[in-house]
């Protein structure tokens, strides 16, 4: 199935981009519930992170959402889908697969293979956490990071519950999709590369899938209004299929203070 969502009115735009531009506007620290941690991906590999609980009493699951740009992992966009996932009672793993060196000594690695190793660590150690440790565990990422998560889904096949990916699929060539059994969503903004580039992800995919279209969505953006619309088909994404996916229990990974 296709899903298509056009541009709204002047009107309804800037009803959509109000609770989203708030979000936003509270700066590049975390929530004030969220919890700043640090993964030891590999030796001298330190991830950062913000760990966030849903705002429901009873949790519907958590969601690794693995942040791949030399942009703080705290940017306009990421709070807004964070915020839209937490009110939908998700808990949240905002995690920078680029340490801080890399973001500032030089370009940070499009080496897809390394990512999903670290991607993976980062999964070990979340299933570590107390408060999270019992839910069913999805992972959402946006262009390069959508490639090193659909890679991880791919390694770790009975232990994710779901899978949004943003764009990507450029450097999936070789990769096992076909290993994947999570419910993956792909979300486009209808450009004709990336459409065509999703459509031959999903042939190769052999879980159950869906792509929808969101102009603005994954591209630099004017307005909040694409944003939140395709946030809120990832919290029913994950709402709907993490529900139904057990959780399995990860090896203890290390975090630093």
């Amino acid at each position: 199935m296709r899903t298509k969502y056009s541009p709204r009115s002047n009107g309804e735009a800037a009803a959509l981009d109000a609770q989203p531009a708030a979000d936003a506007r509270k700066g590049a620290h975390p929530a004030a519930d969220a919890r700043e941690v640090a993964i030891e991906a590999a030796p001298g590999v330190v991830l950062g992170g913000d760990l966030s609980p849903p705002s429901q009493a009873r949790p519907r699951g958590v969601v690794l959402f693995a942040h791949a740009s030399r942009l703080t992992r705290r940017d306009q966009r990421n709070r807004v889908v964070v915020a839209a996932l937490n009110r939908a009672g998700l808990a949240t793993l905002l995690l920078d697969v680029f340490t801080a060196h890399e973001k500032v000594g030089y370009p940070p690695t499009d080496d897809v293979e390394l990512l999903s190793q670290r991607i993976v660590a980062a999964t070990h150690w979340l299933r570590d956490q107390p408060e999270v440790r019992s839910l069913a565990l999805g992972y959402l990422a946006s262009s390069g990071g959508s490639d090193a998560a659909l890679l991880s889904a791919a390694k770790l096949p009975e232990h994710i519950g779901a899978v949004v990916a943003w764009g990507g699929g450029g450097e999936l060539a070789q990769a096992p999709l076909h290993e994947i059994v999570a419910p993956v969503l792909l979300i486009v903004d209808g450009h004709a590369e990336d459409l065509e580039r999703a459509c031959e992800m999903r042939r190769r995919l052999r879980c159950p899938t869906d792509l929808a279209i969101v102009p603005g969505a994954t591209h630099a953006f004017e307005h909040f209004g694409p944003v939140q619309r395709a946030a809120r088909l990832t919290a029913d994404w994950f709402t709907r299929h993490l529900c139904e996916a057990a959780p399995v229990a990860q090896p203890r990974q290390r975090a630093l203070a």
